[in-house]
């Protein structure tokens, strides 16, 4: 029920990012709450302009109360960290309701699901609008 990499081991920090971050975005802007309810935990945290959110289902309910959206990734950084996982770091466009793209800013911490090393799950997601 995580993010699914099978080329955990065999893949670059980059491929692994490149592979999520469409994930994440497809299933965001899809409103496929379902497939991205399964990146989180009930540890995961989520801070959305200021406001923290815990577990998978409070942080997909406060997603699924957002408008229409469309996310165009600019920039995509990562770095491995201690313990196989991942910090991504992610800027570009977002539209709502089709409007003026405004530019967002989002990091996210991966790790390997324990046991299993082939799954990753989101442990912590950090969103934030870029006005001016």
């Amino acid at each position: 029920f995580f993010f699914l990499c099978l080329l955990v081991f065999m893949s670059s920090p980059q491929q692994i990012t490149e592979a999520f971050i469409q994930h994440y975005y497809n299933c965001f802007d899809q409103k496929n709450w379902a497939q991205l309810s399964n990146l989180y935990t009930n540890d995961s945290m989520l801070s959305f302009e200021g406001e923290e959110f815990k577990g998978a289902q409070a942080i997909v309910g406060k997603l699924q109360k957002l408008p229409g959206t469309q996310h165009k990734p600019t920039t995509k950084d990562a770095q491995p960290t201690p313990g196989g996982g991942l910090v991504v770091f992610v800027s570009g466009d977002l539209s709502i309701d089709n409007g003026q793209p405004i530019k967002f800013a989002q990091v996210f911490t991966l790790f390997p699901v324990p046991n299993n090393p082939n799954q990753l799950m989101v442990i912590n997601d950090m969103f934030r609008l870029n006005y001016g």
